[in-house]
């Protein structure tokens, strides 16, 4: 996923977007720019950035057996 704007902000410490850019790339976190000048940051980039463990997130395929059962 990606962060939300209110998340970057908390993130940076910065409003602007310009200022956002400046201060992630200070921290070494890979972000990307957006045609309209927004930024893109990656959840799963700031964990590793922040050095928490991440789990996917990961559907099960396997069947809700007990769906099948009579209550």
């Amino acid at each position: 996923m990606i962060l939300s704007d209110d998340d970057l902000e908390a993130l940076t410490h910065r409003k602007q977007r310009a200022a956002q850019a400046r201060v992630l790339a200070a921290m070494g976190v890979d972000f990307k720019r957006r045609p309209d000048g927004s930024i893109l940051v990656s959840e799963l980039v700031v964990a590793q950035f922040l050095g928490v463990p991440s789990t996917p997130k990961v559907k099960s395929k396997e069947p809700k057996w007990e769906a099948l059962t009579d209550a």
